[in-house]
């Protein structure tokens, strides 16, 4: 059996930055468990660590549903329950906590509704990135704002699932070439900026590319909640208000996107 300073120093060696990890820690002693033994799985279940011989390494552990659980730290991704799990004719009691990246909106165009959309996103639990092939238009945003001067054409980001992604690019310049390189990706919320017509044009051209309609018809386009007038702050909040609603899992009032 691992001591749980050896077991810790694994989890660290384990865990990184980009996927959700899960620790259950044991509250009872049935089957004669050590009270506090842990067990490490990935988002899948599949066991990373374990300081349970009932519950061996590569074997997968049923996941609960993340009801119930505790408000988001805003210094760290976690949040917690506590679960009864049946296994081998036992019954333990799990402590849950779940490591999950930071969410990001990662923002494509340093322009006027980008930037509007960060100062905004500063009274948000987020982390913001700023992306533009203009090094000038990358200054002055403030400290919580990471920016990445990259060509639009070949990004260098890993995208996540926990990201939410808004392209904004100047004149509607690069937005193909952006959806185009994160279309297949995972991340929470994809939103493009433009006329009904311009954003179907797009599909239809990406759609002889290969990508299907369904993963077309994720992106919110003409991104943002229908609540503005064309200014530029008020499709900064219209933007801001449909992440907030995808984020909470708010269908109810979320638009649905441009069907093909």
């Amino acid at each position: 059996m691992k001591s749980s300073k050896k077991f810790y120093d694994e989890l660290l060696n384990i865990i990184k930055a980009d996927r959700t990890y899960i620790l259950f820690i044991c509250l009872n002693n049935d089957n004669n468990v050590r009270l506090a033994s842990k067990i490490l799985t990935d988002d899948s279940g599949r066991i990373l660590l374990s300081e349970i011989e009932e519950f061996p390494i590569d074997t997968i552990l049923k996941l609960p549903e993340k009801n119930a659980v505790c408000p988001q730290n805003k210094n760290s991704s976690f949040n917690t329950n506590i679960i009864k799990y049946s296994h081998n004719k036992f019954d333990y009691e799990f402590f849950i906590e779940y490591f999950e990246p930071r969410r990001r909106v990662i923002i494509f165009g340093a322009g006027h509704c980008g930037r509007r959309l960060t100062e905004l996103l500063n009274f948000f639990d987020f982390d913001v990135i700023v992306v533009d092939d203009r090094a000038d238009l990358l200054n002055g945003f403030n400290g919580k704002v990471k920016t990445l001067n990259c060509d639009f054409n070949k990004l260098n980001i890993k995208i996540m699932n926990t990201d939410y992604l808004v392209i904004v690019t100047r004149g509607h310049t690069y937005d193909k070439e952006v959806l185009e390189q994160v279309i297949n990706s995972d991340a929470a919320y994809i939103g493009m900026i433009g006329s009904k017509k311009r954003i179907l044009a797009v599909k239809q051209l990406l759609m002889t590319q290969g990508i299907s309609a369904e993963k077309l018809n994720r992106v919110y386009s003409p991104i943002g909640l229908p609540i503005s007038n064309n200014d530029v702050s008020e499709i900064a909040l219209a933007i801001l208000a449909e992440i907030i609603a995808v984020k909470n899992n708010k269908l109810e009032i979320l638009k649905s996107s441009s069907k093909l």
